[in-house]
């Protein structure tokens, strides 16, 4: 969930001014007063072994794994402590699996950099990388954007959707199953209000009831409409609405709702639908001991959640420590991490670890870090098992 800061543009699309509005008013509630914006971080972003956060100053700060130009500092290395992106004041940011896009300015174009080998990037190129924020052609009047793997999208104002890169399981949501590098129309949907992408599908939230439609590969059963065919044009998930944030991971898929309870369907063999079980569901079972979560990620085959006054709930694959509580032991039902975060405003996954931003503008991390992807200037394959301070 973004926190946008009264002085920021912010994400848009679902949340646009009424939710940012009551996002900010249930923070106020929650916490005991307003977060302490014009401090450091606003707002995190996780890919595949990298993160950025969205500062107040309108900087872009990313670190972790480099080699594709995905840090977008116009370098490909690695960086263990944060580097300055080549973008600044961003609507919104997402970061793949080795690539990364934002929407920029208030015309909404978005620029793409990092791995383009699928034609991710939408410059009208498949190349090497792109070290240098590229424009994405053919979209404009953007309000959010997502990455999976090698796949990005992007939301448009009038509520349809644009697709561009890796397209084999149908991750362009056209129709069709031929990759591209620059954006064509997601077909069948329309009224979105919210994009999130995972490893090789994308969700949306759409229409009066806030139900979801998902396209692209459906190996585990993660688009929802309880088969196990990949889809090349989006399918209606069965049994979620009003749903306030969408989390489609590796091979499963979440949804926080407007309740706060948070519904999960898709693979489950590391424990990853938080149903207390681990065994896959085609049709979204409910998250364990969660009743009131407001913000809420998955990239790999872990979720984490922000429950009450700010507390992190994580669960699923904890191979490098990423569900942060000192142990690397899988959990099926959500646990709190080790110290436990009680003042966390946002929070972003990665394939293996885990970063959240604090109501003081600080951030911490966990999990793998081969990469650096902590943010401490320190890199530990084995990984880091309990949140750290990034650096910032």
């Amino acid at each position: 969930m973004l926190l946008t800061p009264p002085s920021s543009t912010g994400r848009t699309g679902a949340r646009r001014a009424a939710f940012l509005v009551l996002t900010f008013a249930l923070l106020v509630a929650l916490l005991g007063g307003a977060p302490a914006w014009g401090a450091g971080a606003y707002d995190i972003h996780g890919g595949g072994d990298f993160f950025c956060a969205t500062m107040d100053s309108g900087n872009v700060r990313c670190w972790g794994q480099g080699t594709d130009g995905q840090l977008g500092n116009g370098d490909d290395l690695d960086s263990p402590l944060p580097v300055t992106a080549i973008v600044s004041n961003p609507r919104d940011i997402a970061l793949g699996g080795y690539h990364a896009c934002a929407v920029l300015g208030s015309r909404g174009k978005v620029k793409c950099w990092g791995d383009n080998n699928s034609g991710q990037i939408g410059n009208g190129t498949e190349s090497l990388p792109v070290l240098t924020p590229a424009k994405a052609l053919n979209v404009r009047k953007a309000v959010e954007v997502s990455a999976g793997d090698e796949h990005s999208c992007a939301l448009l104002q009038a509520g349809t959707v644009k697709c561009w890169g890796e397209n084999s399981s149908g991750e362009l949501g056209n129709g069709e199953i031929l990759s591209t590098d620059e954006a064509v129309h997601v077909v069948q949907l329309s009224s979105a209000t919210q994009i999130s992408s995972g490893e090789n599908s994308t969700c949306a939230v759409f229409g009066r009831h806030n139900a979801a439609k998902c396209w692209g590969l459906n190996n585990a059963g993660q688009l929802g409409d309880q088969t196990t065919g990949d889809s090349n044009v989006p399918v209606v998930v069965k049994g979620v609405r009003n749903i306030l944030d969408l989390a489609p991971g590796y091979e499963q898929s979440c949804a926080l709702l407007f309740s706060g309870i948070v519904k999960c369907w898709g693979d489950n063999s590391d424990g990853q639908l938080g149903n207390g079980s681990f065994n896959p569901s085609l049709t979204p079972v409910t998250v364990n001991g969660i009743n009131n979560a407001w913000d809420l990620d998955s990239f790999g085959a872990h979720t984490c959640a922000l429950v009450g006054k700010g507390t992190v709930k994580c669960w699923g694959d904890n191979s490098f420590g990423n569900l942060g509580n000192n142990d690397d032991t899988d959990s099926d039902v959500p646990i709190v991490t080790t110290p436990v975060i009680r003042n966390a405003t946002a929070v972003s996954t990665a394939w293996d670890s885990v970063c959240v931003i604090l109501t003081n503008g600080g951030a911490k991390c966990w999990g793998y870090n081969t990469h650096g992807e902590v943010g401490n200037g320190t890199t530990n394959p084995a990984g880091q098992w309990t949140p750290v301070d990034v650096s910032l």
